[in-house]
Order: C-alpha cells, then sequence, then structure tokens
C-alpha cells in the first residue's frame, strides 16, 4: 500500500509526535488549505547532547493574499531581515511560470519566464539552466484520464524538444558541467536504467550515477552538490523507503541516513532528501504512513503531521527540526514534494488533495535569516524551483 500511495499523488507528508505526552506543543503552522494556523507539536530532541531542536515558529503565520492577476502589485508577507536576500526563483502552477525577485523593500519584481500559449501542454515541473534551457514536465490536459506526460526542454531561440526519459530529476553542474539529472530509459522497458547526467546544451552523457529501478526499488527524487562531489536520493525500496548517497561514477557512500533503522512497513513516511548547496546538511521530510495499529490489530493509515528535519552530513548528528502541518491521516490528503535550501531560506513545496484533484498549494518558506527562525507562506501558489541565471 505504502508503494500505491508513492505513485497517487504528489503529496507530502512529515511524522509527528502528536501524540508524544512530552511534545511541547506550541507554534503555528499553515492548514492544509494555506488560509489559516493551528496548531501542531514540536518533535523533541531525541538525544540532548546531539540534537538541537529550533524554537517553535511564531503564533502569527502570515497568509499573503494572492492577486488574481500578473499585473497586480505583490509584496514579501514579512518584513526582511538585514543582510537577508532571497534568491531569484521560478515558480509554475501549471499554466504559466514566472520568475519572483524579492527587492529590498519587500516588493516582489514578477515577470513572465513563458505562458502556456508556448508550450504544448500545461506545466507541472520546471527546472532552468545557465545556458538558457528550460527542462519541464508537462502533462495532456486533453488526454483522456490526462494520462499523457511529456519531458522537454525548451531554448528561447532553438525551440521544443521531446526527450525520452522517465522523468527529470534536477539542473546542477555535474564534472564540471551544467546538467539535467535524469531517470534514463530502461533498456527492457522495466522502470528506468539508471539516474544519469546529461549536458544542457547538446544533451551528451555526462555521468552514470547509478540506482536503476528494481523489481522491489525505485528512486522518486534525486539532488547533486557538486562541492560536496555526491548525490542524495530518496527512493521505496519494498515497503520502506531509503534515503542514500552516490559518488560522481555511482558508486554508494556510507554516510549516516535517515532511514538507516527505519522499522519495516512502518511510519513515518521518509522522502524528500535534498543537500546544501556546500553539500554539508542533508534535509527531508517525515510524515504520515500505513503501518500496523496494536489496538485495532489491523493495518492503515496512521495519522502524522509534516516536519521538516535537517542534520549533518558526516555526523547525522540532527540540528533542525520543525513542523510543518496539523496532523494528517495519509499522503492522499497533503503530500511535501520537494525542499528546496537556498541561501537563508528553506522552500518547501505541497500539495493536498481536493475531492478527487491533487491541488498545488503555495510553498511554505523557513526564514532562518535571523536568530529565530520565521515560517510563512511564499506569496503565489505553485511549485517552486531555483532561478539558476
Amino acid at each position: 500500500m505504502r508503494r500505491l500511495l508513492l505513485t497517487l499523488s504528489l503529496i507530502f507528508v512529515v511524522a509527528s509526535c502528536a501524540d508524544d505526552p512530552d511534545a511541547e506543543t506550541t507554534g503555528a503552522v499553515p492548514a492544509i488549505d494555506g488560509t489559516s494556523s493551528t496548531t501542531t507539536s514540536v518533535i523533541p530532541p531525541t538525544s540532548v547532547s546531539s540534537t538541537t531542536t529550533l524554537p517553535p515558529p511564531s503564533s502569527t503565520i502570515v497568509t499573503p493574499t494572492v492577486p488574481t492577476t500578473t499585473t497586480e502589485p505583490l509584496y514579501w508577507p514579512t518584513e526582511l531581515r538585514a543582510g537577508a536576500t532571497l534568491p531569484v526563483v521560478l515558480l509554475v502552477d501549471g499554466l504559466e511560470v514566472m520568475s519572483y525577485r524579492v527587492l529590498a523593500d519587500g516588493f516582489v519584481d514578477r515577470s513572465r519566464v513563458y505562458d502556456r500559449n508556448v508550450p504544448k501542454h500545461p506545466v507541472t515541473h520546471v527546472h532552468q539552466s545557465g545556458e538558457g534551457y528550460l527542462f519541464t514536465r508537462e502533462w495532456d490536459d486533453a488526454a483522456e484520464d490526462n494520462t499523457v506526460i511529456e519531458f522537454v526542454r525548451y531554448h528561447f531561440d532553438a525551440g521544443r524538444e521531446v526527450l525520452d526519459v522517465e522523468w527529470i530529476f534536477d539542473v546542477a553542474v555535474v564534472n564540471g558541467i551544467e546538467s539535467v539529472i535524469v531517470a534514463a530509459p530502461s533498456p527492457d522497458g522495466f522502470g528506468f536504467g539508471g539516474v544519469e547526467a546529461w549536458a544542457v546544451d547538446d544533451l551528451r552523457l555526462v555521468a552514470r550515477l547509478g540506482l536503476a529501478a528494481e523489481a522491489e526499488f525505485g528512486v522518486t527524487d534525486f539532488h547533486w552538490s557538486e562541492a560536496a562531489g555526491m548525490g542524495v536520493a530518496s527512493a521505496w525500496s519494498d515497503l520502506t523507503e531509503w534515503i542514500g548517497f552516490v559518488s560522481r561514477d555511482g558508486e554508494s557512500i556510507e554516510l549516516p541516513s535517515p532511514t538507516d533503522d527505519l522499522d519495516y512497513n512502518a511510519p513515518p513516511y521518509v522522502t524528500a532528501a535534498t543537500l546544501s548547496a556546500d553539500g554539508s546538511m542533508l534535509y527531508w521530510a517525515e510524515g504520515p504512513d500505513w503501518g500496523f495499529d496494536p489496538a485495532t490489530n489491523e493495518s492503515g493509515p496512521i495519522e502524522a503531521a509534516w516536519v521538516l528535519h535537517g542534520a549533518d552530513v558526516e555526523t547525522g548528528e540532527t540540528s533542525l527540526v520543525w513542523p510543518l502541518s496539523e496532523p494528517v491521516l495519509d499522503s492522499t490528503v497533503l503530500e511535501v514534494h520537494s525542499i528546496l535550501p537556498l541561501a537563508d531560506f528553506i522552500l518547501i513545496n505541497r500539495t493536498a488533495l481536493r475531492g478527487t484533484e491533487s491541488v498545488v498549494l503555495a510553498p511554505l518558506v523557513l526564514d532562518l535569516s535571523g536568530e529565530e527562525p520565521e515560517l510563512y507562506e511564499f506569496p503565489a501558489v505553485g511549485i517552486v524551483t531555483e532561478w539558476a541565471v
């Protein structure tokens, strides 16, 4: 069932200790619908000597009013702290791709990268390279059951090219070459043939990073740190999850992982692993999952909240534990889609179920630029990624 949930939606989930009587119940997080705040729990440190839990979010979460058109003025939802700057980001909501640059006075400068009049289909994911290329995942909204998916490379001069890949994970410098990191097609048609880096300009092979799909294993996310010379992968493995590290030649790197002692076929659900730019920090999300309930003697979904975690890559020492949602039943209700560390900020993409439709929410922003972190919503709805230029 865990594996089925991975394929049903793009919803983020984070583990909770809401039932732990020792948990500190302070702070507030945005509700699932992104319109109000609700109290949740901060997970206490597992070891006082090795874990520092950051202060809880402030009692008020700023939920901005999202303009209905791109011509309305847009402002950052909270005052920018002295010296803190948010990198320019791309945000896609399926209809258009916009770049957002936050200015010193809090005004958000927006410009359209392209809209759906250019792509053949609505865009659900986008990555941009410094060479003027855009890589997108698009779905055919006119197709029956919306099952037609295309992975496309755009260039402002060269136009549109459909890529023969199973997934696009990221755009990053790999072995000194700006590359698009993809799930390569399998030679036998089963799953995919492994994670590969292709040069963004001519799509030549830059690196084979391993991690080919197997009968009980499949990568769901992958991110690369050139500074650290390694990548981190999130994957499902039988009825549990796996987070692991690989080198430039695709060899496994033995480092502490949050899934090292993960119980089989039991909560929490661990996903969305990523590295800081310098490769020194690992971030991931934990959330609700299916498991065995001794009270009912049955297996089923176990309610939990989404929580963001951060730890030192080399030692595994946890330094960040931060609630992102109220408790939810499972990942068909709310899911953390991906985590994007950018300088003083961590952006968290998420989706939620509305009836039978998966709906993209405004990303969360964890602001680490001050003495006390602050959690608020990005002032627009969509999936956010870094603007590489």
